[in-house]
């Protein structure tokens, strides 16, 4: 153990303060403390992550001078818009209910159009934000591939015989047509030799090129309907799917398929 025995003089109060620490060379009495019992610091340590972002804390703050407010109240109280406030509410409701996904669920968002790039990157669920995403150029098909690759070596911990590392991500690939570009077969290839993720492409509407997603996975579904109450139930779907294989894929072995829960109405798997 250590111990501090005196003050190093600084040239000011702050640097006054700096302790010298020295080897304690002499056997003492073990101190009589104890260590905080791990379910009572796993729940404390989901709480502080379900409390480390401004709008939520508010939240929280205001409901417990009174229990019962609406979204428009928050709305006024934060001055906030509604999507805004209703996302942070029902990401309350979500790890309030499975505090699991606040330990173990991480999101990044990659978008390719004339070129991929990483909107969002690797962020713990409880401090995500979703990006403001609009649809324009092309479709450098390729280049998305590319990059995801690339987020797998950077983001991506391996396990080791030192360290545990990261459960097998889980991947969505959206797409509304077919690539402009010639190199993505290129990328497609190491995609399917390296098979780094469990990954689930989606054909969003009829131009969508399912062949061409049938390159990079084998589980390819299919949104015929574009409405916004079609992309609430899609996304519904993408977070059962994550809580389902985050509880799961620690028993599936690389390159093992997962099962995922049943689509929402709308949605077809592709044969």
């Amino acid at each position: 153990g250590f111990v501090s025995d005196e003050l190093i003089p600084g040239g000011s109060a702050a640097e006054g303060l700096v302790a010298k620490v020295e080897p304690r060379m002499e056997e003492g009495p073990a101190l009589d403390v104890q260590s905080l019992p791990s379910p009572t610091s796993d729940q404390m340590v989901q709480l502080f992550k379900l409390l480390a972002d401004d709008t939520r804390l508010q939240i929280l703050y205001f409901l417990t001078q009174k229990l019962e407010l609406n979204v428009g109240t928050f709305c006024d109280l934060l001055d906030q818009s509604q999507p805004a406030v209703s996302h942070a509410l029902a990401r309350l409701r979500d790890l309030l209910g499975d505090p699991q996904a606040i330990e173990s669920a991480y999101l990044s968002v990659l978008t390719f159009s004339n070129q991929a790039q990483q909107a969002v990157p690797l962020t713990e669920v409880a401090m995500f934000n979703p990006p403001d995403l609009q649809a324009s150029g092309q479709t450098n098909f390729g280049d998305g591939l590319r990059l995801l690759l690339e987020c797998f070596d950077r983001e991506i911990v391996r396990t080791t015989a030192d360290q545990k590392g990261d459960w097998r991500p889980l991947v969505f690939v959206l797409s509304d047509g077919a690539p402009t570009d010639v190199d993505w077969p290129v990328y497609a290839q190491q995609l399917r030799e390296r098979r780094p993720a469990n990954i689930i492409a989606v054909a969003c509407g009829d131009q969508a090129d399912t062949e061409v997603l049938k390159q990079i996975t084998e589980i390819v579904i299919q949104m015929q309907d574009m409405s916004p109450d079609a992309f609430k139930a899609f996304f519904r779907f993408v977070s059962a799917s994550v809580k389902q294989t985050s509880a799961k894929v620690g028993a599936v072995a690389d390159g093992g398929s997962i099962t995922l829960p049943p689509p929402p109405p709308g949605i077809t798997i592709v044969p």
